[in-house]
């Protein structure tokens, strides 16, 4: 057990995070939620995403639900590749 110890600013770590997601060209949406895919055929094309300005669709080649319990895309017939890494 180590006995050293780090004091964080979470405003800071908040701003400094942001900004690295930004500098990386990763387009952020706060307080939205995945309500539906975007199907074409058996294929993931996407995620219908909602929030207080409505819903609009967000198109990708690749399309990863990380909410941990895989609730973003429960659609019939729909068959998931779940990778387990280990910590």
């Amino acid at each position: 057990m180590s006995d050293t110890a780090f004091l964080l600013d979470a405003e800071i770590l908040k701003c400094v995070l942001n900004q690295m997601i930004e500098e990386a060209g990763v387009k952020l949406y706060c307080h939205s939620w995945g309500s539906q895919a975007v199907m074409d055929g058996d294929t993931v094309q996407g995620v219908i995403v909602e929030s207080k300005s409505g819903g609009q669709a967000i198109l990708g080649k690749l399309t990863i639900d990380c909410t941990g319990m895989v609730t973003s895309l429960p659609l019939p017939g729909l068959s998931l590749m779940v990778r387990w890494i280990p910590t």
